[in-house]
């Protein structure tokens, strides 16, 4: 067999990278209908059956939602159908998954997934119509954007999507069910946790569309509707806080107690609101929404704030109306200066409590007014066209092309041209083929976490690995006009892509099953699924109105840059705002996506390498910082320059707010804008203090001195 090699393909602009892909990505006319030819068959269908599912945790600060699932999958192979009755009617056959060709199937934009598969012993089902299916037992993390306005009383809703990014959607159909027996109502409520109680089971299959149709895939979709068991935030927050604020306004309003007693009794209330806040804190995400139980103790605070006013003003007008009422005689001013007495603190107080057994009544009524629908959508699917004279002569003209192509391949050996005088400048062999292309495409990002104080950024990333193998080149027109082969990577030699200054990497591929296309030029090409955290140098200059900007790089450490040259694109189709508002999580939401290809250099002609370069720049929603820091520390700064006595309490506090900012940024050397806020209310509270504590001493010290003198100057100075 003599195969056509073509030439090395030359890319003259990173611009044109992405065209050439989608050239080659889809053969077919991907502007033509599904089911355009009608002598062909029907598209090759897999299938995913949930047989189970369990939900794990619940990390609402990270937007993770992480569950056990138990799945079918299914497929179709007619190479492996046999007539039963030439066979003492045996109907279906267990034997290794390795033995057959498998699909590899792909989670998408998961955090996480953990496959309980015995990796060596995996068993496959092949029944006599070549229908195979095959048992799968993952546990998936999911990111889940999380609205907790109603928090505690939020239901949320999470999607884990998988997918088969190496097929055509015009070859492939994916469908997926649920297994009836799933979606009682009694089995739903026993898949949650105690937390998180399951209240829904959907599944549908969706198309990620885009405007140019070339990435265009189907997802399987699971959607769960899980909803929030609030009894524990109700007696751990809600009710405390209730009684707090009740028994501390019956404290401000006391008739015996002095003025600073009172003063004590609201700002230790605030200082507590603030705690319980903190407390919250540590269980929502930081997003750009006020949640329901914030909204509560805020509100507590503001009736706590206003008491302390009322009973300030109420007291010093009093010292000023009273004795001035008592020199007039009449039966107005009497009756004005007895209510101005108790009844007026008393009708203040009833107030103040009636505000604040409404605010906990409706806090605990909200609960009854989130209603719930349980609904449950059943996907069944048919492939009524396994058969089809078409499809018999592909497979058997695909058995002769492996035979042939594969018959002298080698796969442990690089088809890279390595002839070449690495010393020398590239390119100064004008007889030599063009440098190894080996392209890194962009088609998803997904931001996980950002955790500032490590300085570590967390991203899934979706892309596709393309290069040239001329080895693997064959004239179609001698196999059937056979364009594509989907085959094991195990078979093909394949460059190992490596992360640079990568903190972490996990691969998701399924380690034993990954798949690679082949065409007819000799270009290859695969999909990656990778989470990769990153170290980014941190400028919280402006925290919390600050962005950061984050690199991703890959390189071919092994390879000479004489001999190779690396490319990478990102897929035109994500590269607008839209598609950036789905990429982000709640705290942080990503402004721009870049790629480029950058040389790392030494100067000596030897150390050089390419970075295939992809730069993200994310900015920071505040509104989170505003409400748990900004707000209490103002209102504790205005409240304790007021009290004489409650200065030290004050700083305690705004260093106990300091603390939990730190939490929350890195170590470096500059001070936030949000550290200094609080930093200038410290010193504010400092001189505060120190005002007070020198005009009491020289108050002590003066005031002795100017009663001995009758003179006018020194009565007005005293």
């Amino acid at each position: 067999m003599t195969l056509g090699f073509p030439p090395y393909i030359q890319f003259v602009s990173l611009s044109e990278i992405g065209e050439q892909i989608r050239s080659k990505w889809f053969p077919v006319d991907r502007f033509k209908p599904i089911g355009y030819d009608p002598e062909g068959p029907s598209r090759w269908n897999y299938s995913v059956f949930l047989y189970y599912l369990k939900l794990v945790e619940v990390q609402e600060p990270q937007e993770k939602v992480s569950v056990v699932l138990e799945i079918m999958e299914g497929w179709f192979d007619p190479r492996l159908s046999w007539d039963p009755a030439s066979h003492g009617n045996i109907s279906s056959i267990y034997t290794r998954q390795d033995k057959i060709w498998s699909p590899t199937l792909t989670s998408f934009g998961v955090d996480d997934i953990i496959d309980f598969r015995d990796p060596d012993f995996r068993i496959a089902n092949v029944d006599f119509a070549g229908t195979i299916s095959n048992y799968v037992s993952v546990r998936v993390s999911a990111n889940c954007r999380m609205d907790v306005s109603l928090f505690p009383f939020d239901t949320q809703k999470c999607q884990i999507y998988f997918c088969l990014p190496l097929f055509n959607i015009k070859q492939v159909e994916i469908s997926n069910e649920i297994y009836e027996g799933l979606v009682r109502k009694n089995v739903i409520s026993e898949m949650g946790n105690s937390e998180w109680t399951m209240i829904n089971l959907t599944n549908r299959v969706d198309t990620v569309a885009y405007d140019d149709n070339f990435g265009n895939m189907d997802l399987a979709v699971f959607e769960i509707t899980i909803r929030r068991n609030p009894l524990y935030y109700i007696y751990m927050i809600v009710f405390p806080s209730f009684i707090i604020n009740v028994i501390s306004i019956i404290g401000v309003f006391l008739k015996n107690a002095d003025k600073m007693s009172k003063l004590n009794v609201g700002l230790t209330n605030i200082m507590t609101m603030t705690f319980i806040l903190g407390v919250m804190a540590d269980k929502i995400p930081r997003t750009g929404i006020i949640p329901l139980l914030g909204i509560y103790i805020i509100i507590n605070l503001v009736i706590m704030v206003l008491a302390i006013a009322v009973v300030t003003v109420i007291t010093e007008f009093r010292e000023w109306a009273v004795p001035r009422l008592k020199l007039k005689r009449g039966s107005v001013s009497r009756k004005l200066e007895i209510f101005l007495g108790s009844p007026l603190e008393y009708t203040c107080a009833i107030l103040l409590e009636l505000l604040t057994t409404a605010n906990f009544f409706v806090m605990i009524g909200f609960c009854y007014l989130v209603l719930f629908n349980l609904k449950a959508v059943f996907c069944f699917y048919e492939n009524k066209s396994y058969y089809v004279a078409e499809w018999n002569d592909f497979l058997n003209h695909q058995q002769r092309l492996m035979s042939h192509l594969f018959q002298n391949y080698d796969s442990t050996v690089a088809p890279v041209y390595t002839k070449l005088d690495i010393t020398k400048p590239i390119g100064y062999n004008p007889l030599a083929p063009t440098r190894f292309n080996y392209t890194v495409y962009l088609y998803y990002l997904k931001l996980v976490e950002v955790i500032e104080p490590e300085e570590k950024v967390s991203v899934v990333l979706e892309m596709a690995e393309y290069w040239y193998d001329p080895r693997l080149a064959w004239d179609a027109s001698s196999y059937g006009e056979i364009q594509m082969l989907h085959l094991r990577q195990d078979r093909v030699w394949s460059p190992t892509i490596a992360s640079f200054r990568i903190n972490e990497i996990a691969d998701f591929r399924d380690q034993d099953f990954r798949m690679v296309c082949v065409e007819n030029t000799g270009h290859v090409y695969t999909s990656l699924t990778l989470k990769v955290s990153l170290n980014c140098p941190m400028n919280v200059g402006r925290f919390p109105y600050d962005s950061q900007t984050c690199v991703i790089q890959f390189c071919m450490p092994l390879f000479f840059m004489q001999h190779v040259e690396l490319f990478n694109s990102i897929y035109q189709g994500i590269l607008n705002r839209t598609i950036w508002e789905k990429m982000g999580n709640s705290e942080w939401d990503l402004v721009n996506l870049t790629n480029r290809v950058e040389l790392l250099s030494y100067n000596d002609g030897v150390g050089d390498m390419q970075l295939a370069t992809f730069e993200i720049k994310i900015q920071r929603n505040p509104m989170y910082y505003i409400y748990m820091i900004v707000f209490p520390s103002f209102i504790i700064n205005a409240l304790s320059i007021i009290g004489l006595n409650v200065g030290l309490t004050n700083i305690m506090t705004m260093t106990f707010i300091l603390g939990v900012m730190a939490d929350k940024i890195p170590k470096t050397g500059s001070i936030p804008l949000l550290g200094i806020y609080i930093i200038i209310n410290l010193f504010i509270m400092i001189f505060a203090v120190g005002i007070t504590s020198i005009l009491a001493e020289l108050q002590k010290w003066a005031i002795p001195k100017l009663k001995a003198k009758k003179s006018r100057l020194n009565r007005k100075l005293e």
